[in-house]
């Protein structure tokens, strides 16, 4: 089930926020500003490398303070379909989706160690980067590398809240999907499935009984 929503946790925070392009930045924008938060876009160079992270990160400090949290929404954007995409797009797109949350991550340390002092939360949302949608497969697979990449960030930083959000299609109502996991103590990858139903992914340790296991 759904955790509940509560726009009480995000209000008078400030949240950075990578830019598909394509309507998705644009509405969480619009929703954080209704629920009385601010919303930062990063610049799209920052994603190039840990420099230029940590350099986009330190003038977003100076200008607007206290950071609350980042939203990676950059994997929702457009992208070739797995098996016709071409190494140098495959290549292009995990360095910027997948390597610029890494970049980020690094940047944002000094938030990330005092996540129990001041909260902080870490999503990234992507499109294809699971099977989840009708092909049941992934369309666009370098995204799996998102839920590997905050699965290690949770283990390193626990005080903090990571989720990864994976999607079929492009969602409507994000900000509910993110009030819903920050409600949520995990798993940290989560499928929003195209009926609305919610699929906590969590790997369980399961030892496989000696005798059943076929002689050599």
């Amino acid at each position: 089930p759904s955790p509940p929503v509560d726009e009480a946790f995000i209000r008078g925070k400030t949240f950075l926020i990578t830019d598909d392009g394509e309507g998705a930045a644009a509405a969480l924008l619009h929703d954080l500003a209704r629920a009385g938060s601010v919303g930062i876009l990063v610049p799209a160079g920052a994603l190039t490398s840990c420099e230029a992270a940590a350099a986009a990160i330190a003038q977003l400090r100076e200008h607007v303070g206290t950071i609350h949290g980042l939203f990676h929404l950059l994997p929702l954007r457009s992208a070739s379909t797995f098996p016709h995409v071409d190494m140098t797009e495959w290549q292009t797109c995990l360095n910027q989706e997948v390597r610029g949350l890494l970049f980020l991550l690094q940047a944002l340390q000094p938030e990330l160690r005092q996540g129990r002092e001041v909260p902080f939360v870490v999503a990234a949302a992507s499109v294809g980067g699971g099977d989840f949608g009708p092909d049941l497969e992934p369309t666009q697979p370098w995204r799996g590398g998102l839920a590997g990449l905050l699965k290690v960030a949770s283990s390193e930083w626990p005080d903090v809240r990571f989720c990864c959000l994976n999607y079929a299609d492009h969602p409507s109502d994000l900000l509910t999907h993110l009030l819903q996991e920050f409600a949520a103590t995990g798993p940290v990858d989560v499928a929003y499935l195209p009926d609305g139903t919610r699929l906590g992914i969590q790997l369980v340790r399961h030892e496989v009984p000696a005798d059943s296991v076929p002689a050599a």
